[in-house]
Parts: C-alpha cells; sequence; structure tokens
C-alpha cells in the first residue's frame, strides 16, 4: 500500500509542477485565439500542399522556444 501512496504523491508533485506551464500555454492559446481570427489565417493558409504546411512549420517553430 505504501508504493501505490508513494506512486500518487509523486503524481501530485509533477502535477503541481507542470500546472503552471499549463496556465501559462492556456494563455497564450487564449491570446492567439483573440488576436488572430480563423478567418484571416485561413487565408494566410489556405489553399494549397505544400505551403500550408510549410509556412504553418515555420510559425510553430517559435512556440516552444
Amino acid at each position: 500500500m505504501t508504493l501505490v501512496y508513494d506512486i500518487l504523491e509523486e503524481v501530485w508533485h509533477v502535477y503541481l509542477d507542470v500546472s503552471l506551464f499549463m496556465l501559462f500555454g492556456f494563455l497564450v492559446a487564449a491570446l492567439l485565439y483573440v488576436f488572430f481570427k480563423a478567418d484571416k489565417i485561413r487565408q494566410y493558409l489556405g489553399k494549397g500542399r505544400v505551403r500550408p504546411v510549410f509556412l504553418s512549420a515555420l510559425f510553430g517553430i517559435p512556440i516552444p522556444l
């Protein structure tokens, strides 16, 4: 039973460590949703097969940094 309690305690500590980063990610996602409307994104990344994928990857590179 001690093993289960230790595992749950460590899971709780990891959750507490990650929660700040999750809240920051939700804030960034909300700001992106407010300032970049779907029709504007569709205008830039709309038609084609290769170009939208390339541009999405290019815009997505700085996000993890």
